[in-house]
């Protein structure tokens, strides 16, 4: 039996009073345009719609996030509000702490919406799955 990357994930959640946003990696993202033959499903091309849709927002308690997300793979304009996790605790520290020292694949990711989410990081949170369910199909649907 092989270990998968959610398994690493699902071991450290210690809040399960949030919904985590991800879009996947980009090696699946990549790999469902070559089984569908559609280089419109490519990690690069989805990228667009992924960061039209988002709203990246300040977490609930204003910390400061510098050096936790990459901005350049967010949205600051959709309707999908995003954010990091607010109220740090010392837990999520310690384990931030030991995955810039074990590296491999349990290695730091510092954003886990860059296309390699393999590791142990921050993680974004949503806020509203119907936002989601109504705004992505309008903005794929949409201009470019």
């Amino acid at each position: 039996m092989s270990a998968s990357p959610i398994a690493f994930l699902c071991g450290l959640i210690v809040k399960p009073d949030f919904l985590m946003y991800t879009r996947g990696s980009q090696d699946d993202w990549d790999r469902y345009a070559a089984v569908s033959g559609d280089h419109g499903w490519s990690w690069k091309k989805m990228m667009k719609y992924f960061k039209k849709t988002e709203r990246f927002q300040s977490p609930v308690d204003n910390h400061n996030t510098t050096g936790e997300f990459d901005p350049s793979v967010h949205g600051f304009d959709g309707m999908l509000s995003v954010s990091l996790p607010g109220y740090r605790t010392s837990i999520g520290k310690r384990g931030i702490d030991a995955a810039h020292q074990l590296g491999g694949v349990q290695s730091f990711v510092l954003d886990y919406n860059s296309g390699n989410g393999l590791g142990i990081g921050k993680c974004c949170v949503y806020w509203s799955t119907m936002a989601m369910m109504l705004t992505f199909p309008r903005v794929v649907a949409g201009n470019d």
